[in-house]
């Protein structure tokens, strides 16, 4: 859709929450089609542990999700991807 947003790591939920209202397709996110809308809190939330996790793990060179699924029961990633930086890059 290349439709992002982007921010420093660690992002706070509010932050997060902005970034994702500030996408052109964030309309779709209060609902479409006869869906319900989705907990943009929730997924936000989300965001930021994801982003807090990378901050302070000097050892995760990329961190990605995709998709992350957000329920009324609650947020829960179906797919991840984490690559490690190279060991002499960090301190052990």
């Amino acid at each position: 859709l290349a439709d992002a947003a982007v921010a420093l790591a660690p992002v706070e939920a509010a932050e997060a929450e902005e970034l994702l209202r500030s996408l052109r397709c964030a309309p779709v996110l209060a609902g479409a089609r006869g869906r319900p809308p989705l907990d943009v809190a929730a997924a936000a939330r989300a965001a930021s542990a994801l982003s807090r996790l990378a901050a302070a793990s000097p050892s995760i060179a990329e961190l990605e999700v995709n998709p992350l699924l957000v329920r009324p029961e609650g947020v829960v990633a179906l797919d991840a991807r984490v690559v490690l930086a190279p060991a002499a890059e960090y301190p052990h």
